[in-house]
């Protein structure tokens, strides 16, 4: 550490910003955890294990946390999140975002009225996300707009296994997203913005429009996605296929397009400097040798290149340690890797502390620190036939060249794999062990051929009405995309499994980097990681099948998805929310609790709210077999599903009229009469759902019971009222997200359930739950349960019913007043 005292300082810093993020929630325990280590030093050693300077960086990094977790400023942005519609004036504060259907502009927040003020403008500071549903948007950075909008919070899928969106949002900067459906409710009012952006930001967009012209719609999808970081164009099946492949990070400009710029400027200007006249060549190195001139002009390359590429968080950090290092040789200082990466978390962290937190900082520091670790570990193993410096031109070889600079592909792509697996597995459910050999294959074939061949493409396009040589790059970019089909083919490539628990996580990096220091052999090294990936793996498929009936009720926003757990392993899903739900809700879900089969497959109704994500489902998971109602396909999530039904095979019923009870494990399915209408109308899908009541025995007492009602609306519950049917259950599922339509009175008294669930989105434009059902449920003495406020429940059967929530089964802030030690007690208990 004293060789490297940089690094020690960043450790510093680092585990006081994670002190100060875990004192939030157990101030006691971890000021009991400080003062013992304190006095354990000072009794047991009577040495200073802990410098001066070290001790005082710490004790920076948690004031820092703490000084950035406190109230918001008075002018701050957050106070007028969700209060409705709103005037305000805001700045385009970074390049325009395309999507598919859609702009986002990344909007600094100047002033607000809100209707209480009058028109009166109050200065308020913030940033927040605009999502424009309308492709002609013709604004540009630095552009000053008025409009009215609601400003909202991020919304998040509150369940196990799934990313905090909103968490995200927050830790990066954005405080509040809003949308409009027409460019047109925008009115430019002035400009602003930096004047060099301004220029840089206009190339991007011209080298955005000449690629859309030129070449077809995929190939400008990923040409975009690879040269100035505009993904928005990249369809569902490419973005899969490069997951799969092990590749993803190729799809933003990151460090990787960074160090390939850096590679190619540098080596270029060094040797144009070195063919210089002798005179200017002399004048040229009486300062600074060519490397040092070669490092500030590639230093200068690569910063441009990142504001081309519109200068995203992720970019701008890899650009840091970049410049980092390029200073130390400009400088003509020792290049240790290390500094140059412990300063660059230095000057990031300092600069925005919750950057550590972020999964970008996260994953792209840990590969970089596992690359230099692990390269110097293995030059120091075998240096007599490993030394790897594959980018020295010596009096050797091709073929020796060729060799060593495919070992260096490979150990480094190896490194790299090794130490963001588990950070990947936590985040999403993927071990990629594919980019292991993907990598080898596909980073010289884009940093060497593709990535030059684009961006000199792109600099021509400069001096051209369009871009040059579009049926080359349509050609290249398609065996590129095939490649990449074909590594996403093969077996395994998209398995997920359960994220690891943490403190698993934590102790597999503490053994990784300690076996790389001090320089254990390559025997006890990779045994160790063959034992802790064993563990990943096995802890992250093997599934035991809950001693009890467990229900959940999926959080999947505006829309309708339960997932039903029998003792005897099967399992029944009840819809699947929106189209976004089946990726990023139901998924996840199913995967962090090892759920790879869904054995029945019930679709209540064919609405996007209820059936957007099965298509998802049914592709990455297998489902045995589909009940629905049997209606012809209309709208596109409709098709959608019925082609995905078709493609996976996958065995469809359809509910008839009287069909029997059907018996999974020891619980049976009672289907409720259907519908009964005169001439069938579009409009009575909601009534057309399917009813049905799950009945299972529990250890002790009566036999509990849920209703699943779908979206059905007052005058099918009057129907099944005038049938005689047994609605008695001890669970409902509230009809149609609680709006004002269902749950009539009659109804709720003939269920009597004592628990009543309502599946819906926060803040929903329709309003639901509907105040009047919210009353007549209350009036009743049942309990409710809202997945809009409390995220998944889940209700689990035995001697008796337990019940609990995503939102209850999180960590909360410690609030300091006289309950401070049994807050920190049930924060505690939490974690067990």
């Amino acid at each position: 550490m004293r060789e490297k005292p940089l690094f020690a300082f960043a450790l510093a810093l680092l585990s006081g910003l994670i002190f100060g993020e875990a004192f939030l929630f157990f101030p006691i325990t971890l000021s009991c955890f400080a003062l013992m280590l304190l006095l354990l030093e000072a009794w047991v050693f009577r040495s200073r294990l802990i410098s001066l300077g070290l001790l005082c960086v710490w004790a920076f990094g948690f004031l820092l946390h703490q000084f950035g977790a406190s109230p918001q400023a008075h002018k701050d942005l957050k106070k007028y999140v969700d209060q409705g519609k709103m005037s305000v004036i805001a700045q385009i504060a970074a390049p325009l975002r395309h999507g598919k259907k859609h702009v986002s502009l990344r909007m600094k927040i100047l002033s607000i009225a809100s209707d209480s003020t009058f028109a009166k403008f109050t200065p308020v500071s913030g940033v927040f996300q605009l999502f424009i549903w309308d492709k002609n948007v013709h604004f540009e950075y630095g552009d000053q707009l008025e409009m009215r909008i609601k400003l909202r919070r991020a919304k998040q899928y509150q369940n196990p296994g799934s990313f905090l969106y909103a968490d995200y949002h927050k830790r990066i900067g954005w405080q509040a997203t809003a949308s409009l459906s027409d460019a047109t409710l925008l009115k430019k009012i002035g400009e602003g913005g930096n004047p060099l952006l301004k220029k840089i930001y206009g190339w991007r967009e011209d080298i955005r429009k000449k690629i859309l012209r030129a070449v077809d719609t995929r190939t400008a999808a990923i040409l975009l996605a690879m040269i100035i970081g505009e993904s928005g164009g990249l369809d569902d099946e490419m973005r899969e296929n490069f997951i799969a492949a092990g590749i993803a990070h190729l799809l933003a400009v990151s460090g990787t397009h960074l160090a390939f710029i850096a590679l190619f400027v540098f080596f270029c200007t060094k040797n144009l400097i070195l063919y210089l006249p002798e005179t200017l060549l002399l004048k040229c190195t009486s300062t600074k040798i060519p490397s040092q001139w070669a490092a500030l002009f590639t230093a200068i390359a690569i910063s441009l290149y990142a504001l081309l590429a519109g200068g995203r968080i992720g970019t701008l950090r890899a650009l840091c340690m970049a410049l980092v290092y390029l200073f130390s040789i400009w400088l003509g200082r020792s290049r240790n890797p290390l500094n140059s990466l412990a300063l660059a978390a230095l000057l990031i962290l300092l600069v925005q502390p919750p950057a550590l937190f972020e999964i970008s900082f996260q994953l792209s520091f840990l590969a970089v620190l596992s690359i230099i670790l692990f390269m110097a570990w293995w030059k120091n193993a075998k240096p007599e036939t490993t030394e790897i410096e594959p980018f020295q031109f010596r009096f050797q070889n091709i073929l020796k060249k060729c060799i060593k600079t495919l070992q260096f592909l490979f150990l480094s792509s190896f490194s790299a794999a090794i130490g963001t697996a588990p950070l990947t597995l936590y985040y999403f459910h993927q071990l990629a062990w594919v980019g292991l050999f993907s990598n080898i294959v596909l980073i010289p074939i884009v940093g060497w051929i593709l990535l030059p061949f684009s961006l000199i493409s792109a600099l021509a396009s400069f001096f051209m009405t369009g871009f040059p040589l579009p049926e080359w790059h349509t050609k290249l970019w398609h065996i590129f995309n095939q490649i990449v089909e074909g590594f996403a083919a093969l077996p395994g490539a998209g398995t997920h499994f359960a994220a690891p628990p943490l403190w698993l996580i934590s102790l597999f990096y503490v053994s990784f980097f300690f076996l790389l220091i001090t320089q254990k052999s390559r025997k006890i090294l990779f045994t160790s990681l063959g034992i802790f990936f064993t563990i990943f793996v096995v802890f992250g498929s093997l599934r035991f099948p809950p001693e009890n009936l467990r229900i959940t009720f999926l959080d999947v926003g505006q829309g309708d998805a339960a997932l039903v757990e029998f003792p005897n392993g099967k399992t029944l899903l009840v819809d699947g929310g929106d189209r976004r739900a089946g990726k990023y809700a139901l998924a996840p879900y199913l995967w962090q609790h090892r759920i790879k089969k869904i054995d029945l497959l019930i679709v209540t109704h064919p609405q996007f709210d209820h059936i957007g994500g099965l298509p998802f489902i049914l592709q990455k998971f297998k489902v045995d077999t589909v009940l629905s109602t049997g209606e012809n396909p209309t709208s596109e999530i409709e098709i959608d599903f019925q082609e995905m039904l078709d493609k996976t095979g996958v065995k469809h019923h359809i509910l008839e009229e009287n069909s029997p009870a059907l018996k999974i494990s020891n619980c049976q399915l009672f289907f409720l009469p259907a519908f009964q209408e005169g001439m069938p109308r579009r409009k009575d899908l909601n009534n057309r759902s399917i009813v049905f009541k799950l009945q299972c025995p529990q250890k002790k007492g009566e036999p509990v019971s849920i209703l699943f009602t779908g979206d059905i609306e007052a005058e099918r519950e009057q129907q099944l009222l005038a049938m005689g049917s047994d609605l008695r259950s001890t669970v409902l599922k509230v009809p149609h997200h609680g709006s004002r339509s269902s749950s009539q009175k009659a109804f709720i008294s003939a269920v009597a359930p004592k628990i009543a669930v309502f599946s819906l989105g926060q803040k929903n434009r329709y309003r639901h739950p509907h105040a009047k059902i919210l009353d007549r449920y209350e009036a009743s003495n049942i309990q409710l349960l809202r997945t809009d406020q409390a995220g998944a429940v889940f209700i689990e059967t035995g001697s008796e019913i337990k019940i609990s929530t995503f939102v209850a089964q999180q960590g909360k802030k410690i609030l300091w007043n006289k309950t401070i030690f049994a807050q920190e007690w049930e924060n505690i208990q939490k974690i067990f």
